[in-house]
């Protein structure tokens, strides 16, 4: 069977052993092995993200599990290509990759719970 890297591949490949092997071998490249099945494991469950473009379920997670998912789908969709769809997502979704708002870090700068370094 010929592989695409086209996400619709990825619903028809979610049971496909292949298909996933060869994506964590890609995680390997850049991550730990505890890393990447974690990284696996969440772009298995979340992957339909990708191929609904609708990240719904990622706003009802919580701030540290989302931003796991998001490494993960990111992963996922460098390794498909659709990096670009990906971006897109989080644009449309306001999907952050930090735990604080504004607001929280501005008030550690006030309070001085916070380090500033200056370039």
């Amino acid at each position: 069977m010929i592989r695409t890297r086209d996400p619709r591949h990825v619903k028809a490949s979610n049971n496909d052993d292949d298909f996933w092997l060869q994506f964590t071998e890609y995680l390997l490249k850049s991550v730990s092995n505890d890393t990447a099945k974690y990284r696996l494991s969440c772009a298995k469950k979340y992957c339909h993200v990708l191929l609904e473009e609708n990240a719904t379920d990622l706003l009802r997670l919580s701030n540290d599990k989302r931003i796991h998912v998001m490494k993960s789908l990111s992963n996922l969709a460098k390794f498909l290509g659709c990096y670009n769809k990906w971006k897109s997502i989080i644009d449309r979704y306001q999907l952050k990759w930090s735990n604080e708002n504004g607001v929280d870090t501005f008030n550690k700068i006030l309070n001085g719970n916070m380090i500033i370094v200056q370039c």
